[in-house]
């Protein structure tokens, strides 16, 4: 998916759901995803190419986090 939307997200954010209001925008997954795979100390190359596109990619979105899941919410 990152591959993909990148490009369509470096334009514009839209929610990941056409018609539910309640879901994550494309850029807010993409980062969550992103850090959370920077954090992989087994896979360095993995986590320097994360950090690498939070840092020239994403910056610039300057997207909100995503909210805690509610199961995990206190």
């Amino acid at each position: 998916m990152s591959w993909v939307s990148a490009a369509v997200v470096h334009q514009v954010d839209r929610p990941m759901h056409r018609t539910r209001r309640s879901v994550p925008t494309v850029r807010q997954l993409l980062w969550h995803r992103w850090e959370t795979a920077r954090t992989l100390t087994e896979f360095p190359g993995l986590a320097a190419t994360m950090d690498l596109l939070l840092r020239r990619v994403a910056r610039p979105w300057r997207t909100a986090p995503l909210p805690r899941y509610p199961a995990f919410r206190r």
